[in-house]
């Protein structure tokens, strides 16, 4: 799993755009120079950490990459052409210490900023001024000069879900192996994001968790035997809440449940005997139980808590993540 920060920026030579627009689908092969591979027009790093479409240029246009960032952990890709637009993608690992923030630094002459949320996450938007920096040259009082370069850029994190999964994960959905429902991966992504999914007769479960506590499950299970959803909550050990509602989906069950020393994340505690769960908070989760198309359903957010007086404060967490979650999930109709 990597957590990386990304620079998508659109450069262009302020003075060129109108006058260029009539040539601005001109045709004709991109000159390399790159580590990464270019291939039907598209580029992918030499990480593997992101693809770009190439932009649409003009003539003698040419795509490059080399090694940027701190200590070069980072690549730079370059598309341009000889009428002066620019167009770079700077990618580095987090984990160098370069915040968002940081990033800002490398704007040049800012204009304009702001910050909006994207469906990666919070993204910073910058309006800004490279003096000389464009790759034009024009004539100013008979001198040769290279002209300053307008940048419109965005800033933001993102990060990708490390797989150990039967089902699918597509376009951040997750479809279960036995294709009876769908859930949204929970945002935003954070460090250490993962998901895994198990299968066994007629249940199945797919939980995603982060370094951060963060914990979401779906466990679907079929209504033989004499199951039903009223006895499908014995399953939660240690509930302190639950109530029964109406919703759109019929019957629903609430819960809040508290697993002690069930997080999947802990502190380290010197000298603690090996498996100890000594350090390891306990999981407050948020549950709500129904019925879907035949089956049960268990949707679930949870959060973690060190200690009982905290356990209030990580449910009204749990509650409103399970919200959200829930907002992304669909049983559906035609299960295999």
């Amino acid at each position: 799993m990597q957590h990386k920060t990304v620079l998508g920026t659109l450069f262009f030579a302020a003075c060129m755009t109108f006058a260029l627009g009539p040539i601005a689908n001109a045709q004709g092969e991109f000159k390399k120079r790159i580590k990464g591979t270019f291939e039907n027009n598209i580029y992918t790093s030499p990480e593997k950490d992101f693809q770009i479409h190439a932009p649409r240029l003009t003539f003698e246009k040419w795509v490059s990459d080399e090694a940027s960032g701190r200590a070069a952990g980072g690549t730079l890709v370059s598309f341009g052409d000889i009428a002066g637009f620019d167009y770079s993608v700077l990618s580095y690992p987090a984990s160098q210490d370069l915040t968002v923030e940081e990033a800002l630094l490398f704007s040049g002459v800012v204009h304009d900023k702001q910050v909006v949320q994207a469906a990666h996450g919070r993204e910073w938007r910058v309006l800004s001024r490279f003096p000389g920096g464009s790759n034009t040259e024009g004539f100013n009082a008979g001198a040769r000069k290279r002209l300053d370069l307008v940048a419109a850029s965005a800033i933001f994190t993102a990060v990708s879900i490390k797989q150990e999964i039967h089902g699918t994960l597509r376009n951040d959905v997750y479809t279960s192996a036995s294709k009876d429902y769908r859930v949204r991966a929970p945002r935003p992504f954070r460090l250490g994001m993962k998901v895994r999914d198990e299968n066994e007769a007629d249940a199945c479960e797919v939980i995603f968790s982060d370094d951060f506590g963060g914990f979401y499950r779906v466990l679907s299970f079929g209504m033989a035997n004499g199951v039903t959803l009223e006895k499908s909550l014995r399953a939660l050990k240690g509930p302190i809440e639950q109530k029964e509602m109406q919703t759109d989906r019929g019957k629903e069950f609430r819960v809040i449940n508290v697993e002690r020393a069930g997080a999947e994340v802990g502190v380290k505690i010197a000298d603690a005997p090996p498996n100890s769960k000594a350090g390891t908070p306990d999981l407050v989760t948020a549950n709500a139980a129904f019925v879907a198309n035949g089956r049960i359903y268990h949707v679930v957010a949870g959060a973690v808590s060190f200690d009982s007086s905290g356990t209030e404060a990580a449910a009204e967490v749990a509650r409103r993540r399970l919200e959200k979650f829930l907002a992304g999930f669909e049983a559906l109709q035609s299960a295999k």
